[in-house]
């Protein structure tokens, strides 16, 4: 494919597509009938003349939060997560009855 009549437009569209690609610019070109001097030509052409883009921009998911301030597993293979705040004697109590249950 010849760069005459090329337009800045579509130069710019064969270098986002190359790479995006990951292939090195010499087997891109080849696999889609351009030469690799002319993709060099157009990195260095275009590269001083930065295209505007739209972006779309998304919020973030909130990052995951554990609640728990200790992870317990017991003999039985309860696992039981605690709250920072939690109460050692309803604890004490919740171990016995995991342990002597046999669940």
């Amino acid at each position: 494919m010849s760069r005459k009549g090329m337009s800045a437009e579509a130069a710019r569209a064969w270098l986002s597509e190359q790479e995006l690609s990951g292939e090195s610019i010499h087997d891109f070109a080849v696999s889609r009938g351009l030469t690799p001097s002319t993709l060099y030509l157009w990195r260095r052409r275009f590269a001083s003349s930065p295209a505007l883009v739209r972006v779309h921009v998304k919020e973030a998911p909130a990052p995951l939060r554990t609640t728990s301030a200790l992870e317990v597993v017991t003999r039985s293979g309860h696992v039981v997560r605690i709250a920072h705040d939690f109460d050692t004697a309803a604890l004490a109590r919740l171990l016995r009855v995991l342990e002597s249950s046999g669940c």
